[in-house]
């Protein structure tokens, strides 16, 4: 099979009537497999470097970057088969969830503030760390 063949066998679902659990696994499974690839490189690179190496810091970022990609789109995956197994109605639904989800830029931003804060996490200081984290990685925040 072609590799563009391949690509529209597995792409994100445009619409929402095609937003079912299995488009959404078999395009994750195919992000986590492209991660997955990824990584393999990215490994060999950064584990034959010395730590000293100027360029190890960012390789090892890369690494663990796309090593995060993949267990991240991976484990969304494998909970859609795992409630597909119970229910395919409710996959379903789920998977029109994260679709809706998705397809609203800013939703799923927003959304980690509620789950955060639902739980008794201080979301404003989680957001507030994390800037502080990427400003000190990046220097002065500017990400440009």
């Amino acid at each position: 099979m072609e590799k563009d063949d391949l690509l529209k066998l597995t792409a994100w679902p445009e619409r929402e009537e095609d937003a079912t659990a299995d488009a959404l696994i078999v395009h994750g499974a195919r992000l986590a497999m492209g991660w997955s690839a990824e990584t393999r490189p990215l490994s060999a690179r950064v584990f034959r470097m010395s730590k000293d190496d100027p360029e190890y810091q960012d390789a090892m970022r890369r690494y663990l970057d796309a090593m995060t990609a993949m267990i991240a789109e991976a484990q969304v995956t494998a909970a859609l088969v795992a409630i597909q197994e119970v229910s395919r109605e409710q996959a379903n639904d789920v998977a029109r969830r994260l679709w809706h989800f998705t397809e609203d830029g800013g939703l799923l931003h927003e959304l980690m503030f509620d789950y955060l804060d639902a739980r008794g996490i201080p979301s404003e200081q989680v957001w507030e760390a994390a800037e502080a984290f990427t400003a000190s990685e990046h220097g002065s925040g500017d990400l440009s």
